[in-house]
This record gives C-alpha cells, sequence and structure tokens, in this order.
C-alpha cells in the first residue's frame, strides 16, 4: 500500500504522462522514471511571401498573449 506523498506523485506522474504506466512500489516507479526516454516531434515551418495586392494577416498566437506595443509589417 502506499502512502499519501506516494499517491499524489502517482497521480502527478500519471496526469503529467498518460502514457507511462506507473508501478505501485517506489523503486520501481523511481527506475521507470529514470529509464524514461521522451519521444521528440518536430515539423517543418515556413513561411511564403504573399501574392502581390494581397494583406497577410497572422493569426497563429505568435505573441503569446503578450499586449503593448504592436508591430505592423506591409510587404
Amino acid at each position: 500500500m502506499c502512502n499519501l506523498e506516494e499517491q499524489s506523485i502517482i497521480r502527478l506522474i500519471t496526469m503529467k504522462y498518460p502514457w507511462i504506466k506507473v508501478p505501485r512500489e517506489w523503486g520501481k516507479i523511481v527506475k521507470v522514471l529514470k529509464e524514461y526516454k521522451p519521444r521528440l516531434h518536430y515539423c517543418t515551418v515556413s513561411w511564403r511571401k504573399p501574392y502581390s495586392d494581397t494583406l497577410k494577416c497572422n493569426t497563429d498566437g505568435v505573441s503569446g498573449g503578450i499586449l503593448g506595443k504592436v508591430l505592423m509589417f506591409f510587404v
């Protein structure tokens, strides 16, 4: 049986990494976490100049919600 701290750690790992099968014994939990190697996922992103007489408006959220001065650039 796990104590309260172990249960909290198991719950945290299960929420953060639902694909990891978390054992219930502390020594095995430590071993699983030490051996864990995350898989990296990536994609290539490129920018293309818009057609002439076209207004390009980026809506990808690159500002991260930071409000303040706004930069406008026209091509």
